[in-house]
């Protein structure tokens, strides 16, 4: 009897560690397919976010392509599409919102199908890289000059004289000439010294604890230029990004055409470009602190008329108003000769910058466009992408 009751205790034992091995099995098998679903949810999420960012880049290459549409149908001023993007654009992401993109162009969505993703999202950015100024431009020959002199007239004025040093300190600032060739010797393709000076680039960054060579051509992003000797923190938050999460903001790129937009490009950029048009014209007080509050000014004036809608059709309007601005400030004569070849008033490279969103999972694109033929490819051409 005692035997039984033995045999009979060791079958219980047996069965409760079956059930414990099957119980820690059949969780471990949830866990799996908990995991493998939340993988393949965010996979779905990950590529819907991508598409509707894909779909945010396509659908402003087609709104840039109809700028010169409604530039011809429009005469007395100019309606830069690109800079709402993000509102002309919002019905393709949500739906709900059509109805603010009928009042402004007219066209009733409602009947539309197929727009939008549920549960996601996109949101775009088109940003002018013509309204900033080039310094990739310094890697050909001939336009090594033209960099340096933009150069020099963002540099010059006595404000930022803190910015720079006699020589290189322990700061890292170095004098308004060293930067500017150290910025244009980073993207040539020789040894020599860009400057008056001439000779050979020294080893400076050979000789860093960990040395790097000069690139010896152009930039890549503008993220390199913290490699270059000079550029510190200062120089790049008030030459280059003031405003990490506003890229219209920036005042350097190194992709535009070349020439600066005058209906688009920021105060910093109106100035040096009139700084350095009136400097070559024999103005060399133009930059004095004692004529600064007259340049902004007029520049004040600029600003102000391009939130009306006024643009400068021809280079020529733009050195008329500078010389004849309004009542009580005092005009700036530029030669025309030299704002035709640093100046325009159209663009066409652009920065597109995407989001899509789906759920938890955002993707990124950053594309670059160039409008310059448009016979090629409709909509323009990629010059950068990037998806993040």
């Amino acid at each position: 009897m005692r035997k039984k009751e033995g045999q009979r205790g060791v079958a219980l034992l047996m069965v409760l560690i079956s059930v414990v091995m099957l119980t820690a099995m059949v969780t471990d098998l949830l866990s799996d397919n908990e995991v493998e679903l939340a993988s393949a949810v965010n996979h779905r999420q990950s590529l819907q976010a991508e598409h509707l960012a894909r779909s945010a880049v396509n659908l402003s290459r087609l709104l840039l392509s109809m700028q010169p549409v409604v530039d011809r149908g429009i005469k007395s001023f100019s309606v830069p599409l690109w800079k709402f993007a993000n509102m002309i654009l919002q019905p393709f992401s949500d739906p709900s919102k059509a109805g603010m993109f009928g009042k402004l162009t007219g066209v009733s969505l409602d009947e539309a199908t197929g727009l939008g993703v549920d549960q996601g999202s996109f949101s775009v950015q088109i940003v002018d890289e013509d309204a900033k100024l080039n310094i990739n431009k310094g890697f050909q020959k001939t336009q090594k000059e033209l960099v340096a002199r933009q150069l020099m007239a963002f540099f010059a004025p006595p404000q930022f004289d803190d910015f720079f040093g006699e020589s290189l300190d322990e700061d890292g600032k170095v004098p308004r000439d060293v930067l500017i060739s150290e910025i244009i010797d980073w993207t040539d393709d020789d040894e020599e010294t860009y400057g008056f000076q001439g000779g050979v680039e020294d080893g400076y960054y050979t000789g860093l604890e960990k040395p790097y060579e000069r690139k010896n051509a152009p930039f890549d992003s503008l993220q390199e230029l913290h490699l270059v000797k000079g550029v510190t923190e200062d120089i790049w938050k008030t030459f280059v990004d003031p405003d990490p999460s506003k890229p219209d903001k920036r005042m350097m790129t190194i992709w535009s055409s070349g020439k600066i937009n005058v209906n688009t490009a920021p105060p910093g950029v109106l100035l040096m470009a009139i700084c350095l048009i009136s400097a070559q014209a024999g103005d060399l007080m133009v930059c004095d602190p004692n004529n600064m509050g007259n340049l902004l000014a007029i520049i004040g004036i600029v600003t102000q008329m391009r939130k009306f809608g006024f643009t400068f059709k021809k280079v020529s309007d733009f050195t008329k108003l500078m010389a004849e601005p309004l009542t009580g400030v005092t005009g700036v004569s530029l030669k025309r000769g030299l704002a035709s070849m640093y100046l325009t008033t159209s663009s066409n490279i652009f920065s597109i910058y995407a989001k899509g969103n789906v759920g938890e999972i955002e993707k990124r694109i950053h594309a670059v466009i160039d409008l310059r033929n448009q016979a090629t490819a409709a909509g323009g051409r990629y010059i950068y992408w990037r998806m993040d």
